[in-house]
């Protein structure tokens, strides 16, 4: 029984060993639409098609870490 137990966890462990590694996803950085100097913002008011969208203003997003210390702020 013992040696079963064993000889499956010694499996499990080569197993793992060949097993290939992932590779860490690269950071993506957003390519965002600018906005030329000079042309005239629309306002739009309810569901409408724009044809020539604009950028007013952008932030960078990213992921903050979480940070627990077990209390209150």
């Amino acid at each position: 029984m013992f040696g079963l137990i064993l000889g499956l966890m010694l499996a499990v462990a080569i197993v793992n060993a060949l097993r290939p590694k992932q590779e860490q996803p690269a950071v993506q950085e957003g390519n965002t639409p600018t906005t030329e100097e000079g042309v005239k913002l629309c306002k739009v008011y309810g569901t409408v098609w724009i044809k020539e969208p604009s950028l007013i203003a952008f932030k960078k997003m990213g992921t903050i870490p979480i940070r627990s210390k077990g209390g209150k702020k």
